[in-house]
């Protein structure tokens, strides 16, 4: 019960990041960033398939941006496989993410190399990790407190399931 009431926190995490991005300027709707991560990560997978890519270190190639817009529409990816594949790069990526003193999500990886995935992966989820501090920002230019979420294990076995 407590995993789902820690991911429901974070998905209101990703939710407000929207609604606070969309209030002063929209996000690009061609590459739907801000809320690609969120529309994978809920989507369902075989059990065991995003741990064992994941932990293979199997390179990642795949188009996060077609596979949100394809889950947020309600259809189903074109490869099966691709949603696990993109939740198991979503897992590495921010298995290197951190919130630092200025409230910020940082990475702390420099190439897509190091956690072994096309540089379109990596570009897509750099961007809506940009995004998401675009949000965090604005929100507090405004006024409203915001709680940012730490990256946990907790979040990041979430992510393998």
């Amino acid at each position: 019960m407590k995993k789902y009431f820690y991911l429901l926190g974070l998905i209101s995490l990703f939710v407000i990041a929207q609604s606070c991005t969309n209030h002063s300027k929209s996000c690009n709707s061609d590459s739907n960033e801000c809320n690609s991560i969120l529309k994978i990560s809920n989507a369902k997978t075989e059990p065991t398939a995003v741990e064992k890519i994941a932990k293979s270190n199997a390179f990642i190639d795949v188009d996060i941006n077609r596979l949100a817009e394809q889950t947020a529409k309600g259809t189903r990816a074109d490869n099966a496989s691709d949603i696990s594949k993109a939740k198991a790069a979503i897992y590495r990526f921010y298995s290197h993410v951190h919130v630092n003193g200025n409230n910020q999500y940082e990475c702390t990886l420099k190439s897509a190399k190091e956690i072994n995935v096309s540089q379109d992966v990596f570009d897509a989820l750099q961007n809506n990790l940009d995004e998401m501090n675009k949000a965090i920002e604005l929100c507090s230019k405004d006024g409203e407190k915001m709680n940012v979420m730490p990256i946990t294990d907790k979040y990041l076995e979430s992510l393998l399931k």
